[in-house]
């Protein structure tokens, strides 16, 4: 599974509720054309709905939404990143890293002691606030949108009142795996975004990735 960052700086949410009672919604359309097993449908279809309609997400928010989730969770399979790389992969996922400076060799198939190398906040990506011995690990991605690094869910526990710094593992759970990745879309004002482009960005911090969303978004919208 594809590696990201949650690097952005989430914003103060205001959210908007109230959206019209009986709304019909097509998430479960979506979904069956993306390609989602029936099991994993069943398994998040009307927690998916509720935040839809709670936080009133229209068609192309919802579109953009679960394109970028699916990709991050592996249509819907995964609530906790996957690290267990071969030596081979990792100086492709990472070439500053392992084309030169470290032996893959050394952690292939390791994914604790990758995370606590790639996520290191010693070593590289400062704004994700993992300074202690094992934050890169134990702040691993989590959630439909992969939240990783310690401040990021510092941010997401001030914007929930739910304390993910000391429970990282919640967001592995299916109501808070969505309930996070909702609070990251429009903390990030990705509500009414122009184009999927865009999201991919904010989402990912780059367009890494953007070729599968796009073809997962086209599967959905045919």
């Amino acid at each position: 599974m594809a590696k990201h960052l949650f690097c952005n700086q989430m914003m103060v949410v205001r959210f908007y509720h109230g959206a019209p009672k009986g709304k019909k919604m097509k998430t479960e359309e979506y979904l069956i054309k993306a390609g989602v097993s029936r099991l994993y449908i069943n398994k998040y279809l009307d927690l998916l709905n509720k935040y839809f309609i709670e936080y009133n997400f229209k068609d192309k928010d919802i579109q953009f939404f679960l394109a970028n989730i699916l990709h991050e969770s592996l249509y819907l399979k995964y609530t906790k990143e996957n690290l267990y790389y071969t030596a081979a992969r990792l100086p492709q996922v990472w070439p500053s890293l392992f084309k030169s400076k470290y032996n893959p060799i050394e952690y292939e198939k390791n994914p604790e002691k990758l995370a606590n190398l790639v996520y290191n906040s010693n070593i590289r990506v400062q704004s994700l606030g993992n300074f202690n011995p094992g934050d890169g690990f134990k702040y691993i991605g989590r959630g439909l949108m992969q939240t990783t690094g310690k401040n990021n869910y510092k941010q997401l526990s001030e914007m929930s009142n739910i304390d993910f710094v000391n429970n990282p593992q919640w967001l592995e759970q299916p109501e808070y795996a969505v309930k996070s990745a909702i609070i990251f879309f429009v903390a990030n004002n990705l509500l009414n975004a122009t184009s999927l482009l865009q999201v991919r960005k904010k989402v990912a911090g780059s367009d890494f990735g953007y070729k599968d969303v796009e073809k997962i978004y086209n599967k959905m919208v045919k």
